[in-house]
């Protein structure tokens, strides 16, 4: 995969980051990054962009169960980067953690209005 990504950079690293990055090694596990995502991190021409498009998949397009939850325990692997690679992009992550942490929140406030409504029909 990498080699490929190494004929054009530019165009190929950021496709494949927008199909890999996380995984659970086992159900109910937190979630890890890919050897290969933080190798990409390592040789992409843009790092900053590839890690942005990673973040960008935290926020499942279809989901059952809390939307907030899913994405507050993807976030959680922006606190387990390796430590060079969280020195390298410190700046970013604090950024990133903020939008996500915003976005989880209101996220978690339309759920429970949503809930509440809900319940409020059959009652």
């Amino acid at each position: 995969m990498l080699q490929w990504c190494d004929e054009a950079p530019e165009q190929r690293y950021p496709a494949l980051a927008k199909v890999i990055a996380f995984h659970a090694q086992k159900e109910k596990e937190p979630l890890e990054w890919t050897p290969l995502a933080l190798t990409m991190l390592d040789r992409a021409p843009d790092p900053a962009m590839i890690l942005h498009t990673f973040v960008q998949r935290f926020s499942p397009r279809s989901w059952s169960g809390s939307r907030a939850e899913i994405v507050e325990s993807r976030a959680g692997l922006l606190d387990r980067l390796p430590p060079t690679h969280a020195a390298a992009f410190a700046d970013a992550i604090g950024e990133l953690k903020a939008q996500l942490a915003a976005d989880v929140a209101q996220t978690r406030k339309w759920e429970n209005e949503r809930d509440r409504e809900h319940d409020e029909r059959f009652e």
